[in-house]
């Protein structure tokens, strides 16, 4: 039996006849193309890689190729540094193309997208190439993929539909915040990594060697670092920022970007209340979001160097975890392992016993940062929690150890029928109310056969905290 496959009505023959380099050389010429052929079939052979054939099939030869010089046009001029965005208006009214064109950086596409579903946008993505671009003057003189020789570029091509002239500008606008953010964020990487690096060369702060390796390791993402002195005992007035070691953003927002927020500006009013004042190391959740990624509030790391004069040194970095951080278990960073095995050790839990499995289970879930800066004594005091937690049928409540200032952390453990929406919300506004705090977030992070896990991060009104365990179980 012969079997003959097509796609929207064509062969794989017939749309490799239909791109061959004559035909579509025939149809540029056609449609008014005098130069620039050899960049517009290179071009075109990318594309037709790189673009879905549902996109491509429904399409004829003069539609391919009026496509495909709207993209050589908009692609052909662009300065090394430009953030080039546009929205192409087509034929039918209230359908464009948003195409974008900007030094390759990572999170340029996934935000792009985000933004567009945040703000419920009626789009589709038509393809997001990474091009080798070769420019004389700016113009494009050759273009490829994958040649590790030339520049890399970003080229975002994507579809409205339903939108409405009015929006074209703010949209130009925000699009170009975005990628401009990552761009910068991009460049300032390895300086900013650098400057976690030699955090362990300083006196006081080289105990946090394996953190500052694992934050490294595509686990964090900062983006912007400042660094500030202030005497012991001073206050905001006396807080200066040392202008020469800033890095990354210099605009952040107090809601989430797709909201029609306004920028702000870091200042050391709004820093020094985020400093563990009295502690080498701060971590804070901020209200402060920057247009990448999911838009989400950005974490603040602080270590605090004490200088020789008397004063102090706060080394500040803001960014956000990479899906990689969150997915990794715990037992598979070595410096954690050795410290979790060490502890249970010292507690006598024998390996593959229940309880060293239990353990286990529960700790691969937890904030890697938080064990990072918990001291031996608080690792086996809440391992010895996990070890007991199923001689009770209820809740147990565990107390993670935070270098928040602020910021409580709860482990709620539970039998997996008293997990429902209802319970949950009621949980949260109970915890509220008792802690009085300013915000509740909860997230499921383990599921087991018999029991699940619950973080629950609060954010307080004062620094410290008193709970009766028993009582709040």
């Amino acid at each position: 039996m012969k079997v003959t496959v097509a796609r929207g009505g064509r062969t794989s023959e017939e749309r490799d006849q239909l791109f061959q380099p004559e035909i579509i050389e025939q149809e540029l010429i056609r449609q008014g193309q005098k130069t620039g052929f050899s960049v517009c079939l290179d071009l075109a052979n990318i594309l037709r890689q790189e673009i879905p054939e549902i996109f491509l099939s429904p399409l004829s030869l003069t539609e391919i190729v009026a496509n495909l010089l709207q993209a050589n046009r908009f692609l052909s001029q662009r300065s090394a540094d430009q953030i080039k965005v546009t929205l192409q208006a087509q034929e039918t009214p209230g359908h464009y193309y948003l195409f974008t064109n900007a030094p390759d950086a990572n999170h340029i596409f996934f935000s792009i997208q985000e933004y567009l579903h945040r703000r419920s946008y009626h789009f589709r993505v038509i393809c997001h190439p990474i091009i080798s671009a070769s420019r004389e003057n700016d113009i494009l003189q050759q273009v490829s993929e994958g040649d590790s020789s030339l520049p890399q570029e970003s080229f975002v091509w994507m579809e409205l539909e339903r939108f409405s002239s009015r929006q074209v500008a703010d949209l130009e606008q925000a699009i170009t915040t975005i990628i401009s953010s990552a761009v910068t964020i991009h460049q300032s990487r390895p300086a900013m990594l650098k400057k976690i690096s030699d955090l362990g060369k300083i006196d006081g702060l080289s105990q946090y060697q394996d953190l500052y390796e694992w934050l490294q390791q595509e686990n964090f993402i900062p983006v912007t670092t400042r660094s500030y002195t202030y005497a012991k005992g001073a206050d905001s007035g006396n807080f200066s920022e040392e202008t020469s070691e800033s890095l990354g953003l210099n605009q952040f927002y107090d809601r989430a970007f797709y909201k029609d927020a306004q920028a702000i500006t870091l200042t050391p009013e709004m820093v020094f209340p985020l400093l563990g004042h009295g502690k080498n190391v701060d971590l804070e959740q901020t209200d402060l979001r920057c247009p990448l990624h999911r838009f989400e509030r950005l974490t603040y790391i602080g270590f605090r160097e004490e200088l020789a004069e008397g004063g102090y040194r706060e080394h500040c970095f803001w960014g956000f975890y990479t899906q990689k951080s969150i997915d990794q278990n715990t037992f598979t960073i070595p410096a954690l392992r050795q410290r979790i095995e060490r502890a249970q050790e010292q507690l006598n839990i024998p390996p593959a016993c229940h309880n060293y499995l239990k353990t286990i289970q529960i700790i691969n879930s937890f904030p890697k940062i938080e064990l990072f800066l918990m001291g031996d004594a608080e690792l086996r005091r809440m391992l010895r929690s996990f070890t007991q937690m199923h001689r009770q049928a209820g809740v147990k409540v565990i107390v993670a150890p935070s270098a928040a200032e602020t910021a409580l952390k709860l482990m709620l453990i539970m039998p997996n029928e008293y997990y429902l929406s209802e319970h949950i919300e009621r949980m949260e506004i109970y915890l509220r109310r008792y802690f009085k705090a300013i915000s509740v977030e909860s997230r499921l992070i383990h599921l087991a056969s018999d029991y699940l896990s619950i973080h629950v991060n609060l954010q307080l009104q004062k620094k410290e905290a008193k709970i009766d365990l028993i009582q709040l179980e």
